[in-house]
This record gives C-alpha cells, sequence and structure tokens, in this order.
C-alpha cells in the first residue's frame, strides 16, 4: 500500500461523498504505510470516520477486500460497502450516481466510469467482456474520450473493475466472499461470474467518474505482470469450465502470448511460467 496515494484517495472521498465510515486495509505492507496514514490521520481528526487496519500477511486483492468485508461484518451494521482501490481518486461525488442505481435496481452491483488519470481518457466504462477460451479479457471503450459513453451507455459488461464496485450486504451474504487463489487478477471476474449465476446484475453508473493512478502494484506490463495474468485465466478456467476446456485455453493463451510479447523474452517465459503453474495448481470445481 502506498500512502500517498492512499491518503489522495481517502481525502477525496472525504471531500465528495458523505460516506458513513471509511475503511482502509494495510494489506501487510512492508514500509512504514501504514504508520504514515495513521500519523495523517490523527493530524486530520478523523479518527471514527477513518479506519485503519491491518492485515497480517498480503493475501492479495481478494483476501485484503475478504478482511474488510470480515471487519465490517463484525463491527459494523450496513446495508451497503463500497470497494475503492487505493490508486484511485474522485474529482466529483462518483458515489452519488452508483447508490441511486444500486436502489433502483434490486439485486444489482454497480461499477464507475474509470478514467486515467494521465489523460482523462476512459481506462474502462465499468469493466468489460471475458474471452475465456483466449483466457483474456477486453475493456470496454479503453482509450476512448468521456464523451464516448454516450452512444455506448446501453453496454452490459461481463464484470465490473474491481477498483470501483457497489455492493449490498445482501450480496456478500448470498454470493460470499472474493476467491483468494488468485492473489491477483480475475477475483472480481470469478466473483461476479458467480454473483450472474444467483440472479444478480452487473450494471454501470454512467455518471460516476473514478480517476485510476494504474497499476502500480504489479509494476505494469512487466514479467511480474504476465505470470500473474496468465496464471489466473487458467485458475479461472479451471474452476467454472473443466480440465478439457483448460487445456485447450492454455494452447491458445500460450500462442497469442507469444506473438504479442515477440519482442520480450522475460516476458513470454515469465507468461508461459504462470501458464504451467496455473495448470498444475489444484482447483475445486466450482458449483452453485
Amino acid at each position: 500500500m502506498d500512502y500517498s496515494s492512499t491518503i489522495k484517495c481517502v481525502e477525496s472521498v472525504l471531500k465528495y461523498t458523505n460516506t458513513d465510515k471509511i475503511l482502509i486495509v494495510d494489506n501487510a505492507s512492508p514500509n512504514e504505510s501504514a504508520k504514515k496514514i495513521e500519523q495523517w490521520i490523527n493530524e486530520q481528526n478523523v479518527q471514527g470516520k477513518v479506519i485503519l487496519i491491518s492485515n497480517h500477511e498480503n493475501n492479495g486483492y481478494g483476501g485484503g477486500n475478504n478482511f474488510g468485508i470480515a471487519y465490517c461484518n463484525t463491527h459494523f451494521e450496513y446495508k451497503k460497502i463500497w470497494i475503492l482501490n487505493n490508486d484511485c481518486y474522485l474529482e466529483s461525488n462518483a458515489l452519488a450516481p452508483m447508490l441511486e442505481y444500486i436502489d433502483q435496481n434490486n439485486k444489482s452491483i454497480v461499477g464507475s466510469v474509470i478514467l486515467r488519470s494521465s489523460d482523462g481518457k476512459l481506462e474502462c466504462y465499468g469493466g468489460g467482456i471475458v474471452y475465456p477460451l483466449l483466457g483474456k479479457a477486453k475493456l470496454y471503450l479503453k482509450g476512448e474520450d468521456k464523451d464516448a459513453i454516450i452512444s455506448y451507455s446501453d453496454l452490459s459488461p461481463d464484470y465490473i473493475m474491481g477498483c470501483s464496485l457497489l455492493l449490498t450486504k445482501q450480496f456478500i451474504d448470498e454470493v460470499g466472499l472474493m476467491d483468494e487463489m488468485y492473489f491477483m487478477y480475475s477475483e472480481e471476474v470469478d466473483w461476479q461470474k458467480r454473483a450472474r449465476n444467483f440472479g444478480w446484475k452487473i450494471i454501470v453508473a454512467p455518471t460516476s467518474y473514478v480517476f485510476h493512478l494504474g497499476s502500480g502494484g504489479s509494476g505494469g506490463r512487466s514479467p511480474t505482470y504476465h505470470f500473474m495474468r496468465n496464471k489466473a485465466a487458467i485458475l479461472y478456467n479451471k474452476k467454472f469450465y473443466g480440465l478439457g476446456f483448460t487445456l485447450l485455453s492454455a494452447f491458445l493463451l500460450m500462442g497469442v502470448h507469444i506473438i504479442v510479447e515477440r519482442k520480450s523474452m522475460k516476458n513470454i517465459f515469465s507468461g508461459i511460467h504462470g501458464i504451467f503453474v496455473g495448470l498444475k495448481t489444484k482447483v475445486k470445481r466450482w458449483k452453485k
């Protein structure tokens, strides 16, 4: 957890929204981020409104969110929970339209329009579409101007990007927590696929704008990124589609990966390694 981006995120939430509580999860950061944030909370005199909790080990994106949700289940009576990545920030009240949509649509989970902080262009319209056989996902309207959403506001993504996701307590009780086996990537895709099987709808609030600083946690499109992304794709397919489908997917994913990353042998080998690690990992087949 980078304390400067976390503080920027929390400051923007305090400025633009009227949330009851803000819970910050320190996922066993190997630095003094937790101490810096605790100091900031005291300096700003927002104790009680902003709460910092620390996980004893880094269990990845899913584990960190599960730790926070479990804390809320134990300490608060709540009806809704907003998952917001610490590398995001607001420049308007992004929460208000999300609340409006979730209140108007029974059994729904709601996401935001995600904008790149670097140039204000779309990172995605809520989320994207999943291509399981290729082990890939495509973000809706990535790189387009913000005005592009006017023509595509009826898009219905397969999943909402996990950096801004509004849920209800009913969702948590019915669908359960995130699957922590992935560690990084595919957790929210898995979560929402399970949700669809329980009759939940996935909705984007088109006037909810969240700025995203980027994927600094995995080093961008680094060898680590390709290892974790490809491993997660294989684990996801094993869980939901079975071994035969996964083997075909692994073959296709490997071919696409080699072609796309042909200029970087490190990326090629890391991505292939991720595929084989995913294939060797035991995964329990999901059943509703």
